[in-house]
């Protein structure tokens, strides 16, 4: 069976497993701090039951049992000296909890890198247009040949555009509002060049100054709203894990289940040090799960504080 859990602005799921029995917790604790657990214990101790999270484009799979809350994850405070993977801490009800940027821990930018580099890019984008309109003007005014892209799939947008996928349907959605006015832009040249070249200096400028009006001030209007968008939907859930008198968070971007998965699914494998939190992989309804050993990242934690 799969609960889903849609991501919400405010999203506080708690969990009360068996395990946060207090001589369950040392036991399983003491079983596990100086070394990590087996594929096979793993398994052994597991309850079958497995919180299914989205990071970075692949998803990955924890121990329910030691998932007490799934949270919306808002301010975190910096930790001076610690690593990147580190980020700070979280306070809930009086406690700070240290935060994991799982991101970071698989070797990638974290979410916030990745947003502002997105948001640059359709600032980036937008002077382009910006310019494209002017230097086809320039051109019909200087009678030269104009170079840019007149195929809207040629342009840096374009490019873009073509190879960007979400999987936020309100991203996806607004992002398809670009498609007419883009291509209505590049369809501009053509005309413009074609009046031209019939000597209708004065049509070809009025339909620079019609698309100018029209068609870029939409692609405008719809690049501010876009990044506000990128900004407002880049929002990310803490696992707050907890087993014994050991607590962490990790920051995700989404939860897509929690689940009941049957032990035969989980394939050990080894990805080495860079990814050792990983101890198997399963597939889950034609998607490939990664399965997270959490003792690693219980320790992975005390080991960022401690540098702090």
């Amino acid at each position: 069976m799969e609960l889903a859990y849609p991501i919400i602005d405010l999203l506080i799921i708690t969990l009360v497993p068996d395990s946060l029995n207090p001589s369950a917790g040392r036991k399983h604790l003491n079983s596990g701090r100086n070394h990590a657990l087996t594929f096979e214990g793993i398994l052994k101790m597991a309850t079958k039951k497995w919180v299914i999270f989205r990071t970075a484009d692949n998803q990955f799979a924890i121990d329910a049992s030691v998932v007490t809350e799934m949270v919306a994850l808002t301010e975190v405070s910096g930790m001076p000296d610690s690593p990147a993977v580190v980020r700070g801490t979280f306070l809930r009800r009086g406690e700070a909890i240290p935060v994991i940027d799982y991101r970071i821990y698989m070797g990638e930018r974290s979410l916030d890198t990745e947003r502002m580099e997105l948001v640059d890019n359709l600032t980036a984008r937008e002077e382009d247009h910006k310019r494209w309109i002017a230097e086809l003007l320039a051109c019909v005014d200087e009678n030269r040949e104009f170079k840019l892209a007149t195929d809207p799939t040629k342009c840096a947008f374009g490019r873009w555009y073509d190879s960007f996928h979400s999987e936020d349907e309100i991203v996806s959605s607004m992002l398809k509002e670009f498609d007419y006015p883009h291509r209505q832009i590049h369809a501009t040249a053509a005309k413009v060049l074609n009046l031209r070249t019939k000597g209708d200096l004065a049509g070809a400028r009025e339909a620079i100054e019609f698309a100018k009006n029209t068609n870029l001030t939409k692609m405008i209007e719809l690049f501010t709203e876009f990044k506000a968008l990128l900004i407002e939907r880049k929002k990310e859930i803490l696992l707050v894990l907890q087993e014994g008198d050991r607590k962490t968070g990790v920051a995700v971007e989404s939860i897509s289940s929690v689940s009941d998965l049957n032990d035969d699914i989980i394939k050990e494998v080894d990805y080495g040090e860079h990814h050792e939190a990983i101890f198997g992989v399963g597939n889950v309804n034609s998607n490939m799960i990664f399965f997270l050993n959490h003792r690693l990242l219980f320790d992975l934690c005390k080991k960022g504080v401690m540098q702090a």
